[in-house]
């Protein structure tokens, strides 16, 4: 028996500058939040990994080298999303990848979510959320 389609999740991001590097003249430069947005439900049936991303936009200047520190509402060490009315999560990972850098002081990154197929396989249905807090550091 195949089970439907049965698990719907997004991620809200807030971008915060830590103070080393507000100093340092680093700063987003999109709007203060973006969201990932997972395109389909999610099958539990087929537990496949999935993952989404946003672009943003970060100026810095061209000596400064940025590392990224990722933290979510719902828990950091695993990142997880909650269920919106049960208490069940799902894990997922975030990362940060260079789009092309066509100057060094305004620079396009993309931050991808990723969500691997055992880490909903079980998990109950519903819409499951969190709010993923990017810093960059120089």
């Amino acid at each position: 028996m195949r089970r439907m389609p049965c698990i719907a999740f997004g991620i809200a991001i807030v971008f915060a500058s830590a103070g080393v590097a507000a100093q340092a003249g680093c700063e987003f430069r999109n709007t203060p939040f973006a969201n990932i947005v997972f395109g389909a439900p999610l099958d539990p049936s087929v537990a496949a990994t999935v993952s989404a991303s946003a672009q943003m936009r970060v100026r810095c200047p061209a000596s400064v080298t940025l590392s990224w520190v990722f933290s979510g509402a719902h828990g950091s060490a695993p990142l997880r999303m909650k269920h919106a009315t049960r208490n069940a999560f799902i894990a997922y990972s975030a990362s940060a990848t260079p789009v092309n850098q066509p100057n060094p002081t305004n620079q396009f990154w993309r931050i991808t979510a990723t969500v691997v197929g055992s880490a909903y396989q079980d998990a109950p249905t519903g819409t499951y959320s969190d709010l993923l807090t990017v810093t960059i550091n120089p």
